[in-house]
């Protein structure tokens, strides 16, 4: 993902756990090593000459079927490939609970 797709997700992480009245020690999105996390993606894709954009809107049905398909390919993964398809289904997992956050904060009247 773009690092800035990375930055909006944990943003969004940050502000569901605010709400739920988790500040900043409390919240696990505003930990140092997220933060750490963040700048270390930001920085590989500077340094790649990767230009940042936004990942285009996926349904929360492909996140699902993305998810069981790392977990697949994890049984078999070794080295530098099981750390990116670890962190990517990190990830993968953040969106999927900002998602269904989403779907209930519309539901709310």
């Amino acid at each position: 993902m773009a690092f800035k797709t990375v930055d909006s997700t944990i943003g969004r992480l940050r502000s569901a756990f605010r709400d739920l009245g988790r500040e900043d020690q409390d919240n696990p999105a505003a930990a140092r090593v997220v933060k750490a996390y963040l700048r270390d993606v930001t920085n590989e894709q500077l340094s790649v000459g990767l230009v940042p954009e936004q990942a285009t809107p996926v349904f929360l049905a492909k996140l699902q079927v993305a998810s069981l398909a790392i977990l697949h390919a994890l049984t078999t993964a070794v080295g530098a490939s099981r750390f990116t398809l670890l962190r990517t289904g990190a990830m993968l997992l953040v969106a999927m609970v900002s998602l269904q956050r989403e779907k209930q904060l519309g539901e709310t009247k």
